[in-house]
């Protein structure tokens, strides 16, 4: 299943406390599942994420990183129809939360401006096991 979705983080440096190059990252994400299309069907799936990111040192412009952490996932449906009410209402709409783990490996794009590009993928083990890819631009 492929979908689209947007979100923001807040990084924080963790290396005055642990003596390694590590940063703490506070994440929200919405998605916009593809099912979403289907008329008068609704999905809608959000994460919250808490993960560890160790920089690898290296050299030039390019910062690769490797991560782990946690990941809190909100799922719910509805349906809008003439027999959604009564006792079938509860058939119309649903909606189950789940946590997991989930591993991180990106690189980020040192450049010379205030802004740096970042590419990440990530694998989730909260609903089943899940494979995001993303990208982004964030302040350094």
């Amino acid at each position: 299943n492929v979908g689209i979705g947007a979100g923001a983080f807040v990084k924080f440096h963790l290396a005055e406390i642990s003596e390694h190059p590590i940063t703490g990252r506070a994440s929200f994400d919405y998605y916009f599942p593809s099912s979403s299309n289907f008329a008068g069907f609704t999905t809608h799936y959000w994460e919250l994420s808490a993960d560890a990111l160790f920089d690898i040192v290296a050299k030039g412009d390019t910062k690769p990183y490797v991560g782990a952490g946690l990941t809190y996932g909100s799922w719910s449906y509805g349906y809008t129809s003439a027999y959604c009410v009564g006792i079938y209402a509860g058939l119309c709409s649903n909606s189950t939360s789940n946590t997991g783990l989930d591993i991180v490996g990106g690189i980020n794009f040192m450049g010379g401006s205030t802004l740096m590009p970042f590419v990440e993928v990530k694998l989730e083990t909260s609903a089943g096991s899940e494979l995001i890819v993303k990208g982004g631009i964030h302040f350094r």
